[in-house]
């Protein structure tokens, strides 16, 4: 399964700061569809991202019903 999209890159500068990208809608749809057969455990789905040339391993999280990239 792969998917396309565009997002903003937010910062979180909490105790333990982070960046993510909110999910688009239509995509955060299909993975809300599929999550029970993605996740290794508490809503957590790993996925493999390509930012420009750079691709890296990281993990979906859900957040306030909409799935979010980290």
């Amino acid at each position: 399964m792969g998917f396309e999209f565009d997002g903003t890159l937010i910062e979180w500068r909490g105790p333990a700061p982070f960046h993510f990208v909110a999910l688009s809608e239509p995509v955060a749809e299909v993975i809300e569809t599929h999550k029970q057969a993605l996740t290794y455990g508490w809503g957590c789905i790993p996925v493999s991202v390509r930012i420009g040339a750079t691709t890296f391993t990281t993990s979906l999280f859900p957040r306030h019903g909409v799935s979010w990239c980290r």
